[in-house]
């Protein structure tokens, strides 16, 4: 009887002790999930700065674009103005 009342408290020790592996594991792996995700958050936010930052490019290029159209309509005239004369 003893023996078999000692195999079962080594038995209920044993139980214990892989249910607090259990539990141990999946924390580390929901830690590891919470990590992964903030890290997949932080590249969005970044992916998304560069998109803004590519749309204000854009932008100043077609303001640089329609400045150089401007002068370049402005240097014609001058220069139509500087030959008729």
């Amino acid at each position: 009887m003893k023996n078999q009342r000692a195999l079962r408290k080594e038995i209920g020790e044993l139980k214990a002790d892989m249910e607090y592996q259990i539990e141990t594991e999946k924390a580390e792996t929901e830690a590891q999930i919470s990590l992964k995700e903030d890290e997949i958050r932080m590249k969005e936010e970044s992916i998304s700065l560069y998109k803004d930052e590519k749309k204000m490019l854009k932008e100043k290029l077609k303001k640089i674009k329609r400045k150089r159209a401007r002068s370049s309509l402005k240097l014609k005239k001058v220069r139509s103005t500087v030959y008729r004369h």
